[in-house]
């Protein structure tokens, strides 16, 4: 017969525990907003943005009254939000709030 310590129900207990209830949840999505910080104007410089991070893909975007040049870098957030007198370029392409 086999025996289980207690070490290892607790261990089990938890593991159970987790598969019921599951892991955390992600990081729900956040507003990322250009602050210009960097002084260039390129999306790619994370201190462009407000808090010193590049948007991702769970974020959405605002910009307001930029700027702002794109050629080059990933823009996959769900939303992008221009506002007052931004530009934002893509390559050959503008877009104007």
């Amino acid at each position: 017969m086999h025996s289980t310590s207690r070490a290892q129900r607790a261990l089990i207990a938890v593991a159970v525990a987790v598969g019921v209830l599951g892991a955390p949840a992600a990081a729900s999505a956040a507003t990322i907003t250009w602050d210009g910080g960097g002084g260039d104007g390129l999306w790619s410089t994370a201190a462009n943005w407000d808090g010193n991070v590049l948007p991702t893909s769970a974020d959405d975007v605002t910009i307001t009254s930029a700027n702002v040049d794109a050629t080059g870098a990933t823009i996959d957030s769900p939303n992008v939000e221009l506002a007052g007198t931004t530009t934002l370029t893509v390559g050959s392409t503008t877009f104007d709030a």
